[in-house]
């Protein structure tokens, strides 16, 4: 499985169920995957629909498998047109303790963002912590420059390349254009 594949599913599984499919039910408002974009570098952008919200949302996501332990796991950022989240989810319901997750790029500290979701679902563990629109637009713009990022919590510290991310951003600009428009029609 792709590490955009992964990523995907990894945060889909916590946000609705079967969400296995490239595209939606032909219902609008069925939980799924609407669209996904070309992988770029190890970042995948999705538009799809939760569980827990009638409106569509956005993701840039990577993810990966360590081997020695088994844990597979995602991270990213969330967007939709009211909020934005940086989420990290695992099968290792220990990698996901704390009471925030710190952000830096290039060893520099973006931001320390305390949880405000807590997720568990068909083997996955997530945690989400809503940013103010200045803290996403902050990251967003980071991410399209900087070299590595990281995602720290209490027990574990995701790390991925940030080449690719200023296409994946691109692409999530453009998702967020589709969801506006999604979201009216809804």
């Amino acid at each position: 499985m792709s590490r955009a594949i992964l990523a995907i599913v990894a945060f889909a599984v916590l946000s609705a169920p079967a969400l296995a499919q490239q595209r939606a039910a032909t219902n609008p408002g069925t939980p799924g995957i609407l669209r996904e974009w070309p992988l770029s570098g190890v970042w995948g952008t999705a538009l799809f629909r939760t569980r827990d919200t009638p409106d569509v949302i956005c993701a840039v996501m990577t993810a990966n498998r360590d081997p020695s332990r088994g844990d597979q796991y995602a991270w990213g950022i969330r967007q939709d047109r009211q909020d934005a989240a940086v989420v990290v989810t695992n099968t290792n319901s220990n990698a996901v303790v704390g009471p925030s997750i710190e952000v830096e790029i290039d060893g520099a500290p973006v931001g320390t963002y305390s949880i405000t979701q807590r997720m568990s679902r068909g083997g996955w563990y997530g945690i989400r912590a809503q940013l103010s629109s200045q803290q996403a637009q902050r990251l967003v713009s980071m991410f399209r420059k900087g070299g590595v990022i990281k995602y720290i919590t209490q027990n574990s510290t995701y790390s991925a390349s940030l080449a690719g991310a200023p296409q994946a951003v691109a692409n999530l600009n453009t998702c967020l254009a589709e969801s506006t428009q999604l979201n009216r029609r809804g």
